[in-house]
């Protein structure tokens, strides 16, 4: 029965997001239409995306938010910020921060409907994952965005975790750290992986994400080591704020 209840209930809840995303999208291409000419971060469109993101969390009962040391995010500040990929609503969470800055995404995700319309309207950056001619078109991009002073968004493990523990980090994102001379500003949640797990689309109940924004790191820390380096420094100091939120971090299976 709590199975059917749970399905009955995310298709509704699918609905009201596609609905509410039907009536957002213009209003972030209002914007864009106005501020795009002269606000080469995107700033405007960028906290517009983000709104819109963040009413689809308010609006779902079941799920509930926290965000911890929200002050340690600087807007303002240029970096690579890079989090822990738990589930594809994860998403939402980073936008509960407001982020201003160009996300980097598997080339699949561009071709929704809406979701990813908004991904073009905001230059988010395609990437298809091993073709080595993508790589490289998208630290081009990369470049450009770091340009219009603008920061990057990236998940380092690549991919969706199973249990809620970090995966292994590819190094993509330090070498855009070295190569673009940035700081690192990481992020951990977890709790998505539970709401909303990798096989499957039915919600999985009540549940609260807990977003924290750990310690930035700048560029002069990591400016002497190599991507692989920097990917193992901060892979470990993410996994401290995991267990930070989580107690049973370590007893999840590897």
């Amino acid at each position: 029965m709590r199975k059917i209840i749970l399905t009955i209930f995310t298709v509704i809840m699918y609905s009201l997001m596609i609905l509410s995303s039907l009536a957002f999208f213009p209003l972030v291409c209002i914007v864009w239409l106005f501020t795009a000419w002269w606000d080469r971060r995107l700033k405007y469109v960028a906290l517009g995306s983000a709104f819109w993101a963040s009413f689809l969390v308010w609006i779902n009962p079941l799920w509930r938010a926290k965000i911890i040391d929200r002050h340690k995010y600087k807007r303002n500040r240029q970096s690579i910020l890079i989090s822990n990929h738990q589930s594809m609503i994860d998403v939402l969470f980073i936008f509960l921060l407001f982020p201003i800055g160009r996300w980097v995404s598997k080339i699949e995700n561009f071709k929704m409907p809406l979701i990813g319309w908004n991904m073009y309207v905001n230059k988010a950056i395609p990437v298809l994952r091993g073709d080595k001619k993508s790589v490289l078109h998208m630290f081009k991009l990369v470049g450009k965005a770091i340009d219009d002073g603008t920061s990057i968004i990236i998940y380092p493990e690549g991919t969706r975790t199973r249990n809620g523990r970090l995966r292994n980090f590819k190094t993509g994102a330090f070498d855009m750290a070295l190569q673009f001379k940035q700081g690192i500003q990481p992020v951990v949640q977890d709790g998505a992986w539970r709401a909303l797990p990798k096989k499957g689309f039915v919600m999985q109940g009540r549940h609260k994400i807990y977003v924290k924004v750990l310690d930035y790191i700048p560029y002069e820390d990591i400016k002497d080591m190599t991507g692989e380096q920097i990917a193992d420094k901060v892979h470990k100091v993410m996994e401290d704020g995991m267990r930070s939120l989580n107690k049973n971090y370590d007893n999840l299976p590897v």
